[in-house]
């Protein structure tokens, strides 16, 4: 680079070659002026990702730090970035926001290319900062295969989607099957919400298989909804059917959940809430479970008998004291918990 004048007016000119493990080569020409606070440049030619970049960058390094970029890319090459998605995209992206607090608008146009060897492109505006995922007219589609985006979770109007993905394994190769729907998701701390109709055939995730998934908001009067697995396998255990039915407009607030197998049949009711919506996976779930019921091939049946504490969080779990009676003049009472990677804690009783 080749720098001029003085801190408070100053030029600069140059290139830049770039080297890193497992990237191409790549080098960028910049111009750019500057002062105390702020600094402006313009990318006149960029070679990266095996494509072409152009492009205007300025950066306040004052108060909260604004920043503009905006951009324009021809071929880049994606799988040094992500290998599992290997493929070449084109675009122009305007970027908006500040450093402190952090905030950001995107503006995504004309995105172009292939991905995973299917014709892939999109566009639309995102819009991030504290408590704020604001998508607008927000659309991706590979190859049939589409996912359009509006509105924001964080707000009580939620967010609105529509998916039709003609084959989950476009977005890995441990998935597969076809999932379609539409809907909206709010996590507002005040009235959070699900409303959707989605339908899914022959999923597969990993080693779990799904002949048919269906979602839908409930036919009853309690504002909930009902999911509903056909033909779960999950690779130890095979089950006929399984349904859990939101017995309230707020998710995760009362839910039955109904599983059979062809040898036995078991019902439960949790009844808790989200700790804290504003960070539903950190805070966890909080609640209890008020009904175990078991059969098994009309021989052996266990029943609980009275409510137990139950916790879930991201990584742990934590079932209070539980007792059960069963058919032959039996109880068991059990308690655990469960902490990643594998802290696995059980204590129970025969009687």
């Amino acid at each position: 680079f080749t720098v001029s004048g003085k801190p408070e007016d100053w030029n600069l000119a140059g290139g830049l070659e770039l080297h890193a493990a497992d990237l191409p080569p790549g080098e960028v020409e910049i111009k750019g002026s500057g002062t105390r606070e702020s600094f402006t440049a313009r990318i006149l030619d960029g070679s990266v990702l095996g494509g072409a970049v152009s492009g205007d960058v300025a950066l306040d390094w004052s108060g909260p730090k604004p920043f503009t970029l905006s951009l324009t890319a021809d071929s880049l090459g994606i799988a040094p970035l992500a290998p599992e998605y290997p493929g070449v995209l084109s675009g122009r992206v305007h970027a908006d926001g500040q450093l402190e607090p952090f905030s950001l608008d995107l503006a995504i146009e004309d995105l172009d290319g292939t991905v995973r060897s299917v014709p892939f492109s999109g566009g639309g505006s995102i819009a991030l900062g504290p408590g704020r995922l604001a998508f607008s007219a927000f659309e991706l589609r590979s190859g049939p295969s589409l996912l359009r985006l509006d509105g924001d979770p964080y707000t009580r109007q939620g967010l609105g989607f529509v998916a039709d993905i003609r084959s989950l394994s476009l977005f890995s190769d441990g998935l597969a099957g076809r999932l379609d729907g539409a809907g909206s998701l709010s996590i507002d701390s005040v009235t959070p919400r699900l409303s959707a109709r989605l339908t899914g055939e022959d999923l597969v995730f990993g080693d779990v298989l799904i002949t048919r998934l269906e979602f839908k908001d409930s036919d009853l009067d309690d504002g909930g909804s009902v999911l509903t697995l056909t033909g779960l396998d999950t690779g130890q255990q095979v089950f006929e059917s399984i349904q859990i039915r939101s017995l309230d407009p707020q998710p995760l607030r009362k839910m039955s959940v109904l599983a059979r197998t062809e040898s036995a049949r078991a019902e439960l009711l949790f009844e808790g809430s989200i700790v804290d919506w504003s960070d539903f996976a950190g805070s966890g779930w909080k609640g209890g479970v008020s009904v175990v019921r078991l059969d098994y091939a009309d021989k052996l049946s266990l029943l609980l008998d009275e409510p137990a504490s139950l916790e879930i969080r991201a990584g742990e779990f934590a079932l209070g004291r539980a007792c059960f009676s069963g058919s032959r003049d039996s109880k068991l009472c059990a308690e655990s918990s469960w902490r990643a990677p594998g802290d696995f804690e059980l204590s129970a009783e025969l009687g």
